[in-house]
């Protein structure tokens, strides 16, 4: 049997955290329920909201090793892949600060995943669009003045702000009629910019800048990593200074619950 590295007891919970996405992934794979991994994987029962707990790398270093054990069982590679990112993740935190995540863009280089979006043109012929390669753009070429709205897959109820870059700039998106952070009280597909009491959309569109277009959906399990946000400009571009510091205070915040995801547009003239 070979020997792995990593000590489940002594793993942080930013580390059961990659254990937990793994898992997920895994969980998917095999088109199972988090009670078939649960009745699989450990040697004792567990409470319906151990799921919950597990997504926020709260649980015991025995059940952490007991799941990991269970990947390891139908894939190595896998396994290995989890230690791999634990240990590349605990060399950048022996490195010296200024040499990890302290910025805007390179939080979003580590840390922003190019999954659960999908982008819909605003016509009664809806088209979808999904992004999964590594640095996406989207196959759907938007116009100037194309109205469009997106919808987001969240796995938790919590707290949900969007962004959007266009070149070196970045603002807050509106995803509420009068705000920019939305409250999510259940888990699933979640419209954005949100839909009105009638089940109706206010859908986004873009008049002027044409080329590339970037979107960034955080969401936290805790409504005040938003603070900041509530000081920022709404109607002209953020200040990098502004980002960077909330980009580091997010990053040096193992024990919050929060991820980014991310997605590409491309809207031109025609």
């Amino acid at each position: 049997m070979k020997s792995w590295v990593i000590d489940w007891q002594t793993a942080n919970i930013r580390e059961r955290k990659i254990l937990y996405r793994y898992t997920r992934d895994q969980k998917r794979k095999l088109h199972i329920g988090w009670l078939g991994v649960f009745q699989t994987a450990l040697t004792t029962a567990v409470g319906n909201d151990y799921e919950n707990n597990f997504r926020k790398g709260k649980i015991s270093g025995e059940r952490a090793a007991e799941i990991f054990q269970w990947i390891a069982g139908q894939s190595q590679t896998i396994a290995d892949q989890i230690e791999d990112e634990i240990l590349r993740a605990r060399e950048k935190d022996d490195e010296n600060v200024e040499q990890s995540a302290t910025s805007w863009n390179e939080l979003l280089q580590q840390q922003g995943r190019f999954e659960n979006i999908e982008v819909y043109r605003h016509t009664p012929e809806l088209n979808i669009v999904r992004f999964a390669n590594p640095e996406p753009l989207s196959d759907l070429r938007l116009r100037l003045t194309d109205e469009f709205h997106s919808e987001v897959t969240l796995e938790a109820p919590g707290t949900l702000g969007v962004l959007q870059g266009y070149k070196s700039d970045w603002y807050l998106l509106p995803i509420l009629r009068n705000g920019h952070v939305l409250k999510i009280t259940t888990a699933g597909k979640i419209t954005i910019p949100e839909r009105d009491k009638d089940g109706g959309i206010d859908p986004l569109s873009e008049d002027e800048d044409e080329g590339k277009h970037r979107f960034v959906f955080l969401w936290s399990a805790e409504n005040n990593i938003f603070l900041p946000w509530h000081k920022w400009p709404f109607d002209r571009p953020i200040l990098r200074r502004q980002l960077d510091e909330f980009a580091r205070n997010l990053f040096f915040s193992p024990n919050a619950d929060w991820l980014i995801y991310r997605c590409n547009l491309l809207i031109g003239k025609s």
